[in-house]
């Protein structure tokens, strides 16, 4: 009877052992076989191996075919944005696309270049040439658009950086109808000194900006006032203005001509040679002489261009500069023996009052 129990134990033992040893191997295989991994991670690695025709075959298949049930995964992946490679020159004299990819630092693309209405000498004309005049009405001079405004943020009150524009106002007891000059225009809107008075006042006056990406941008905002796309200088003269991506200066050329930093875009670095006038001889051409408010942000260049303006025969009742790369002093020693006198000082910018004209109005 002893026997018989130990055969029965020794059989069940056995059976126990086949069970757990062939059966956990199969899982085991399942579970971690390489190959089998790879079915899971690729549907193409599994074609490929042939993994269903080797052991375990039945379970690679029916992970094959579990697998295959199983929808493909569709990932959006959001569109990069283009670098603009072409702007439009908005410009009468230099109509058409300006294509970056065809220039190079040595190529320039700015209003009056290779225009064969340009004289060959016109930098050794006077100031006030009638033939200098008549060529920067003919090539230079942009009228004021009849277009409607198209303006980014129109509503706003001010969009001079430390509220200048608004200080001013009050200088000039919130007159209507006049006049300004701003060298250093960019786009017509970004940090503009005078965008409130053409605004709210009903102003007009002449705007000045030597980078032609930037000038390019001015002319769509449709301003009601004329426009230039050249630099300051006390005589007439050429200069190269270096474009980079937030920054524009002048490379190489007189010490007097105008610079202004442009727009925050992702144009490449290019050069551009311009052209620089006196602002008597912008005014001039413009036929206008009496000049309700100046506002000069040329980047040092300030003293060389306060140094060409004949007092005389220019009337400029408020002038707004910007004193941080030449200092206060130069622009002193400049406007306080023409009849200016200092009124206030706001951040990177001082403020001239012309006397006369100050005392007169309070007189009156």
């Amino acid at each position: 009877m002893r026997k018989i129990y130990a055969t029965l134990a020794i059989l069940a033992l056995s059976v126990i052992v086949y069970v757990i040893f062939f059966h956990g191997t199969s899982e085991s295989i399942a579970k971690k076989s390489p190959e089998t991994v790879e079915i899971n991670k690729s549907d193409k690695k599994l074609a490929r191996t042939g993994v269903h025709d080797k052991k375990p075959g039945r379970i690679a298949e029916e992970i094959h075919r579990t697998h295959a049930k199983k929808p493909a995964r569709t990932i959006a992946i959001p569109r990069k944005k283009k670098k603009p490679t072409k702007i439009a020159v908005q410009s009468k004299k230099s109509k058409g696309v300006v294509d970056f990819k065809k220039y190079s630092r040595d190529q320039p693309f700015a209003v009056g270049q290779d225009d064969e209405r340009v004289p060959p000498r016109i930098t050794d004309m006077r100031i006030d040439d009638p033939q200098l005049i008549k060529t920067i009405q003919e090539v230079w001079l942009e009228p004021p658009s009849k277009k409607p405004y198209n303006f980014t943020n129109p509503e706003s009150m001010s969009h001079s950086m430390f509220k200048q524009d608004l200080y001013v106002d009050n200088l000039l007891h919130h007159k209507t109808g006049g006049f300004f000059i701003e060298a250093g225009a960019v786009d017509g809107e970004t940090a503009s000194n005078s965008f409130f008075f053409e605004m709210k006042r009903k102003w007009t006056g002449l705007l000045v900006e030597p980078d032609p990406i930037a000038y390019s941008l001015l002319r769509t905002k449709h301003r009601n006032a004329y426009t230039v796309n050249a630099c300051l200088d006390e005589k007439v003269s050429k200069a190269t203005f270096d474009v980079e991506w937030r920054h524009g200066h002048i490379e190489r050329g007189t010490n007097g001509s105008l610079t202004k930093k442009t727009l925050a875009h992702d144009f490449p670095r290019y050069t551009s040679t311009v052209h620089c006038f006196p602002i008597y001889s912008l005014l001039l051409a413009i036929k206008q002489t009496t000049v309700d408010y100046f506002s000069l942000d040329v980047e040092s260049a300030e003293p060389f261009v306060l140094k060409a303006i004949p007092f005389d025969k220019v009337d400029i009742k408020v002038l707004c500069i910007e004193w941080m790369h030449c200092g206060e002093k130069a622009i002193r020693d400049i406007l306080v023996p023409a009849g200016y006198e200092f009124v206030k000082k706001m951040n990177f910018d001082v403020i001239y009052v012309k006397k006369s004209w100050k005392y007169g109005h309070q007189r009156q």
